[in-house]
This record gives structure tokens, sequence and C-alpha cells, in this order.
């Protein structure tokens, strides 16, 4: 779909690409703006309702969102359920949809009280997103029982910080003894990005998926 050159963290809407999910038969795994924030101030209600009533058309794909907004994620989901029921549309939708499932992106401690928000969300799957892992990162033992998934990753680009493996390790460690899965995306080796799993210690060597993508 792309982005503009000149202003790449401009709001960028393709209503042509909305209702693709529909033509494609196989399952997917769809991750929806996945190089944005679905509620973002500037992304209109309607694209919200629409990613919600996609994935109730489409029950054979899963429908995966990541925000840093996960107040206002709750917010206008909470207003798009309303708005159907209001509407007479029947719904299943006091309990959350199976194939919805709502993330955070957690980049050090002074952001882990977005996991508190999270889990106000409605869903049926509850992940965390740790990348760009910019620091450590603190999760509360109240917490952990309710992820289904983690991702873990250090930041990429030109100006990318530093991610030590000492924070991923503390993170893998806890998410592995409590069964939750992991997935580890790219690690800060040697001073540059590397995505290739082989050059990481053994224990970062992790691709797993929750039980509920795969």
């Amino acid at each position: 779909c792309g982005y503009p050159a000149d202003e790449p963290f401009r709001v960028t809407l393709h209503p042509d690409k909305f209702d693709a999910p529909l033509h494609w038969r196989k399952p997917r795994r769809i991750f929806v703006a996945s190089m944005g924030d679905l509620f973002h101030p500037d992304v209109p209600f309607y694209v919200v309702w629409k990613v919600l009533w996609m994935a109730r058309q489409c029950p054979q794909h899963t429908f995966l969102v990541c925000t840093k907004r996960p107040e206002r994620m709750t917010k206008q989901l909470v207003a798009a359920i309303r708005l159907d029921k209001e509407a007479g549309i029947r719904l299943d939708t006091d309990v959350p949809l199976p194939n919805l499932h709502l993330g955070v992106t957690v980049e050090h401690e002074a952001t882990v009280d977005r996991i508190g928000d999270l889990l106000d969300a409605p869903a049926a799957v509850h992940w965390i997103s740790f990348e760009p892992l910019l620091g450590p990162v603190c999760v509360p033992e109240l917490y952990w029982g309710q992820l289904a998934w983690i991702v873990i990753g250090c930041e990429t680009g030109t100006k990318r910080r530093p991610c030590n493996l000492d924070w991923v390790k503390s993170l893998v460690y806890r998410a592995r003894n409590l069964h939750i899965p992991v997935w580890v995306k790219q690690l800060d080796i040697n001073g540059r990005v590397s995505h290739d799993p082989a050059e990481w210690p053994e224990w970062a060597r992790l691709r797993e998926l929750s039980q509920e993508v795969r």
C-alpha cells in the first residue's frame, strides 16, 4: 500500500484494501496496520468499526492489532459494538471475537501500565509486543497470567537505540517459565541488528505462536 515519502508518519488510509480478507479463502494471520496504529487519533472511527465487522465476517482469519493507545482502543471497540447493537445488527460480541487478538506495545518500564489498560479491552486474546525494547521491563505477576503471547525485538533503523540482551533474556525466561509462547523478531548482536536466529544465543532462538493463531 505504501505511505507518503515526504511524510512517512502521516496516517494514510487505503479503502480499496479494506475488503481484501473477504476474498482470501485460506486462513491467514492479518496484522492490521502493521506499520501504524489503528487507534491513532487521526484514524476515523469508521475504520475501527470496519475492522471489527471484517473480523466478524471472516472467522477463518486471525486479526492481530497492536497499539500504543490501549485506553482509546477499549473506548472505540466498545463504541463500535454499541453502534451495531443500536442498529439492530445481531452480534455475538458480548463474548469477544475469538479471532480478534489485541496487543499493546511496551518499550520500557515507563510504559508497563499500558498492559493493565490492554486487559480492559474486550478480547479473547491479549498479547504484548516488546518492540522496540529500549530498557528493562518488570511485568507485574497479575498481568502475566492473562497474556497469551509475547513478541520481542530490538529497534531498527539508522537512529536505533541499543537493546541489551539481558533485558530480552529476563522476559524470555519469565514467559517460558509460565508456558507463554515467545516470538523473538530481531536482536542487537555486536552492535548491529540481526534477523538470523543462528547468530543469537540459544535461549533466544524462539519463533513461537500462541495456540490461538496457529
